[in-house]
């Protein structure tokens, strides 16, 4: 059968299969279109319906496949062969390989003499051939790549090819080979799409309305952190961990969805700075496994910030996936009671510092460090103002110990006031002072820790203080080999700024703990995966991890 002019019937064709199992890239491929569909998940892969809108198609792969998104259909269509070729040739193996054509009825494999050691030890049920499987008059191929894995194609052209899993980009498949998929093509394959949009106005328009893959959770309608996508199509209930702006962007009171948060904080928050209608607002306590769309959802404490959480989704099937926003690993963590031997199926991780060289201290030795400097200074200068960075929410713990340590009210501007109010935190509220000069210790925003700001500051109240010691808490003030006692301020005149380490993301050896504590079978990384370069480093780690 000819491949439609049109594409409007582009799953109406004959079949053509091919086997080659001791590689591990499974691609599905259109005939005359060098298109191609890389299988991310050890699970079964059907197809739900015909497409027949061909080209103009934008609909995202989830609307064709079951257990695969993210991923517009238009990009397996974009690059066309050579008009006159009626062969599908198989790509990517040095060996000269068995060509299919439209009358390969047999399971057709194209013999290769480096076969990776890795894989070398299949058995032969996960070798187990393709099946063509009569259905109403149409041929379904089913292929089988092991027990866990099958893929059907119907009325399409379908082709198995398997490239070295030593090359860039491969997708680590077969449980022979790896513990989880690494390394996945087809989310390379997202992030190229949407890099190489160029300068024009409506591929930015187009690439703003796409949600990444990493914000959807598979198999619900659920986007965890996703507002800034207009509406996304097959998403009816949202999530948002906690309330910054990176993770609330596109959110405001026109959003019509359902949303849940934590309480205290975040639905506060949202409805109070965003005027998002309480006609929305789902709040969930921590630790209380809620059902939501037949879905188990448990929201865990996250370590970032006030409000911040982890999500657990358990789905009907079995299935566990854990989202953990943004958070910072702690060993407490490991006593959650949801936590316990529990088998974590996709592990969506905070990888903002995945890298070794942020190996800063525990967030407990910088506060203590940090109410050490403020002790000394104003011993030493009594009239001495104390400045802690902060952002809309977040650093609490930095100047509520010193506070607390020293006994020192805090003073911010009304609007962070306020929102430290809304925080419903006793001991937060006991210290806050509504006069400056009733406060030794101001919150500024971190854009306002630069000498001319604090500058500025400090002649709004020389009637009182003298000079100014600011900290600026972040994990970025982290530097190798640099122990807390061996940081240096920087000075300006009376102005004097202190980097601190201090983070409210995990570091990377947190990050290795706690990957080692859930074992899960395969993680995606969330932050810092613009570039290939990013998601292959971070996928060598998390295998590495994963392994040991």
């Amino acid at each position: 059968m000819a491949f439609a002019e049109d594409e409007s019937a582009w799953l109406n064709f004959v079949p053509l299969k091919r086997r080659k199992i001791e590689k591990d890239v499974i691609s599905i491929h259109l005939k005359n279109k060098n298109m191609f569909l890389n299988v991310w998940t050890l699970k079964e892969i059907t197809f739900l319906e015909k497409c027949t809108q061909g080209q103009a198609c934008k609909s995202t792969i989830q609307s064709h496949f079951k257990e695969f998104t993210h991923f517009k259909l238009a990009q397996f269509r974009a690059r066309v062969l050579d008009a006159k070729s009626e062969l599908i040739i198989i790509q990517n193996i040095d060996n000269k390989c068995e060509t299919l054509t439209e009358n390969t009825d047999n399971k057709s494999e194209a013999p290769t003499e480096n076969i990776d050691k890795s894989l070398s030890d299949l058995s032969d049920s996960q070798k187990e051939n393709d099946k063509v499987i009569k259905d109403n008059k149409q041929l379904d191929i089913r292929m089988f790549i092991d027990k866990s894995c099958t893929i059907t194609a119907r009325n399409n052209t379908v082709q198995v090819s398997i490239p070295s899993i030593k090359k860039d980009n491969t997708l680590k498949i077969l449980s022979a080979a790896a513990d989880i998929p690494q390394n996945m093509q087809w989310e390379n394959k997202w992030w190229q799409n949407k890099n190489n949009g160029g300068d024009d106005t409506e591929n930015r328009k187009i690439r703003k309305k796409e949600c990444p893959f990493y914000k959807k959770i598979p198999e619900t309608y659920f986007a965890v952190d996703a507002f800034s996508y207009g509406e996304i199509p097959n998403i009816n209930v949202y999530f948002l961990t906690h309330f910054h702006s990176d993770h609330y962007r596109g959110l405001n009171g026109k959003f019509k969805k359902s949303i849940y948060c934590t309480q205290v904080v975040t639905a506060n928050l949202i409805n109070m700075d965003l005027r998002v209608s309480w006609n929305y607002i789902n709040v969930l306590a921590l630790n209380t496994p809620t059902v939501i769309d037949g879905i188990e959802v448990t929201f865990l404490e996250a370590n970032h910030c006030p409000g911040s959480v982890l999500i657990l989704f358990r789905l009907s099937n079995g299935k566990n996936i854990l989202h953990t926003g943004d958070f910072r690993a702690h060993e407490m963590m490991e006593s959650y009671n949801s936590l316990q031997n529990i088998n974590i199926d996709i592990l969506y991780l905070d990888t903002t510092y995945c890298q070794p060289k942020y190996d800063f201290p525990s967030q407990e030795a910088v506060v203590h460090f940090s109410i050490n400097l403020a002790r000394r200074y104003i011993r030493d200068r009594p009239k001495t103002l104390l400045v802690c960075g902060s952002y809309t929410i977040g650093k609490e713990k930095i100047f509520m110990g010193i506070a607390q340590e020293l006994k020192l009210k805090v003073y911010a501007s009304p609007n962070k006031l306020k929102i430290l109010e809304s925080l419903e935190e006793p001991s937060i509220k006991e210290v806050l002072a509504e006069d400056w000069r009733q406060a030794q210790l101001h919150v500024l925003s971190m854009q306002q820790l630069s000498y001319k700001a604090l500058h500025d500051h400090l002649q709004r109240y020389n009637s009182i203080f003298t000079n100014i010691v600011a900290i600026k808490p972040t994990g970025w003030e982290y530097k190798k080999n640099i122990s807390l006692e061996d940081i240096k301020p920087r000075c300006s005149g009376n102005v004097i700024i202190y980097g601190i380490p201090y983070s409210e993301h995990s570091s990377f050896l947190e990050l290795r703990r706690f990957v080692h504590f859930l074992h899960p079978h395969r993680i995606i990384p969330t932050v810092n995966v613009g570039k290939v370069e990013e998601r292959d480093r971070m996928q060598d780690y998390f295998r590495q991890w994963i392994k040991n």
